[in-house]
């Protein structure tokens, strides 16, 4: 919870993330204005290995929404 609580705070100093935090190893990231569509970022990040999971209509949201996993530092 520690973890998730400090990445949620260095993610929301960041222009544009609106980091909502949870009670799993996850957070789900809003994507404001002048960044591009979840799927877009997405595919962006898998090209250099990053997988996210992006929210749509499926999950009753507008498509401006990735999932990060929270994992601990190394």
């Amino acid at each position: 919870a520690e973890l998730s609580a400090e990445l949620v705070a260095e993610l929301a100093a960041l222009p544009g993330l609106r980091p909502l935090p949870g009670g799993a190893n996850f957070l789900l990231l809003g994507l404001g204005p002048g960044l591009p569509e979840a799927a877009e970022l997405a595919a962006r990040l898998l090209r250099r290995g990053i997988a996210v999971r992006t929210y749509g209509p499926e999950e009753g949201l507008d498509g401006r929404w990735i999932r990060i996993a929270v994992r601990r530092r190394e």
